[in-house]
């Protein structure tokens, strides 16, 4: 019993550690975004394609991974209660997420 509640906290933690690298990760983009100097892409490209940003883009992308992850398999689990189906969705889901997580780091560094 002990070691599935330290797996439910460990994701729990893990998902709130996520969310905040995340938040702290996008804050800065949208500040940048509502300045008025922001509608020019000459202005947007020095600063997304920065080597700090660029590292940063691929942690918020391997953080979205793991963020989504963890939410799939609390909704499954909540709420797909046949083993079977609960399999397939989560694999549908995971195979869905590792994809679009690959085409976005791929996008980052092209």
């Amino acid at each position: 019993m002990k070691e599935v509640l330290s797996q439910g906290l460990d994701a729990w933690i893990w998902q709130r550690v996520t969310s905040l690298f995340l938040v702290l990760y996008f804050l800065p983009i949208l500040i940048f975004w509502v300045l008025p100097s922001a509608n020019v892409v000459a202005v947007w490209q020095p600063f997304l394609l920065a080597p700090s940003m660029r590292i940063l883009g691929g942690l918020a992308s391997i953080s979205i991974l793991i963020h989504a992850c963890i939410g799939i398999w609390v909704v499954a689990t909540d709420y797909v209660q046949i083993d079977l189906y609960q399999q397939l969705v989560l694999s549908f889901f995971y195979l869905l997420t590792v994809l679009s997580s690959i085409l976005m780091l791929a996008a980052l560094w092209a």
